[in-house]
């Protein structure tokens, strides 16, 4: 565990990015799947 910890703390910006990657991933898909609705 506190390797992972030690590790996270090294290494916060590549995680932040990851993270707010599959938000916006996620949010996309949102918007698409909306978007279709609306057209169809």
């Amino acid at each position: 565990m506190l390797d992972m910890a030690i590790a996270n703390e090294q290494a916060p910006d590549y995680r932040k990015k990851f993270v707010q990657n599959k938000l916006t991933a996620k949010f996309n898909l949102i918007s698409c799947t909306l978007n279709k609705r609306a057209f169809l």
